[in-house]
């Protein structure tokens, strides 16, 4: 369940960066280092997401159950991975699309 805050995390520009790498560039090198990095953290999601539905999906063909609080079908606790994974995925394309900047302050300085 706390995988679906995720998507919204990532739209709402609330996920962790590391912005080292943008000081020592120029504004056209970041662009093109945000564009690497959100083409990354698409395949990512969705190598995620794919992965998550196939172990959803063999999980409900053979009748898993998950026994810890309650017995419940163990599919119906591992949904939510595909499920937000691709949310984020989609979140990233349209950033990209879009060609907003999902990173912060010196990441996201304006193209000169």
């Amino acid at each position: 369940m706390p995988c679906l805050g995720a998507p919204w995390l990532v739209r709402e520009k609330g996920h962790v960066y590391v912005e080292i790498l943008f000081t020592y560039l120029r504004p056209q090198q970041r662009a093109v280092l945000r564009t690497v990095i959100a083409l990354l953290c698409i395949a990512v999601c969705l190598v995620l997401a794919w992965y998550g539905a196939d172990v959803t999906l063999r999980d409900y063909a053979g009748n898993e159950k998950d026994v810890r609080s309650l017995d419940m079908p163990r599919w119906m606790v591992v949904g939510f991975v595909p499920l937000s994974f691709a949310m984020m995925a989609i979140e990233f394309l349209r950033f990209l699309v879009r060609r907003e900047n999902f990173l912060g302050s010196l990441a996201g300085q304006a193209e000169e």
